[in-house]
């Protein structure tokens, strides 16, 4: 049988990674769905291809703010607050939001 395990030694086998299949799979959905709504310029862009690059990057996004939030949840907020999970939501979206538009341009 094994040990439940308390203490300062639980926060340091807690995994890192709890929850990720679940936070990818929403983080995903929000991001590449907002992603693909976006306006298309039509004049400038063909129409398709624009919008498989806007869900591709979105995905790519999802992804990226699915590692950062997971990591941050289990990290920092292992209770789960409400308050704090959406406030790193938000912060985390607009931080890789930026980022990306950054490196983009």
């Amino acid at each position: 049988m094994s040990e439940q395990i308390t203490g300062p030694e639980a926060e340091i086998t807690a995994p890192r990674f709890k929850d990720f299949g679940h936070y990818t799979l929403w983080w995903c959905v929000w991001v590449g769905g907002l992603s693909a709504l976006s306006y298309v310029d039509t004049t400038i862009y063909d129409f398709w291809p624009a919008k498989a690059y806007q869900l591709g990057l979105g995905l790519t996004m999802g992804l990226i703010c699915a590692v950062f939030f997971t990591l941050l949840q289990n990290l920092a907020n292992p209770e789960r607050k409400k308050v704090s999970s959406w406030c790193s939501a938000i912060a985390i979206y607009a931080a890789v939001k930026i980022g990306a538009s950054i490196l983009l341009t």
